[in-house]
């Protein structure tokens, strides 16, 4: 349905394993993410078919989020699209695991996503 609670809201803002860069993934968000734009599943061990991609204007897919853990998973026949770019506010508790960007700003994007998961 597209709420705040079915995506993990800090991924995109985030350092992590997955998300080397936070502020490269706020700059891709912010330039090619628009609403309607399809979405698919990817990921790997605990996070199979969690993770949100999005493909780039050349085709190339890129992760921007990852699905909320009480959302569960999908599979290859999930169909999903985005429905709002959001700004959210970053936890200043912790203002060393985000990006320069996040932490100048105090908040970060974060993709919402509606359809039906499979």
């Amino acid at each position: 349905t597209g709420e705040h609670d079915q995506i993990d809201l800090g991924w995109a803002m985030r350092w992590s394993s997955f998300n080397a860069n936070p502020d490269d993934c706020q700059s891709y968000i912010e330039q090619k993410v628009r609403i309607g734009d399809r979405l698919f599943l990817g990921g790997r061990g605990d996070g199979a078919n969690k993770a949100l991609f999005h493909r780039g204007p050349f085709g190339k897919m890129r992760q921007i989020g990852f699905l909320a853990k009480k959302s569960g998973s999908g599979n290859d026949k999930t169909d999903l699209k985005v429905s709002a770019v959001v700004r959210y506010p970053s936890d200043e508790r912790e203002p060393d695991k985000v990006g320069k960007l996040v932490a100048d700003r105090g908040w970060g994007y974060a993709v919402l996503i509606a359809g039906r998961l499979r």
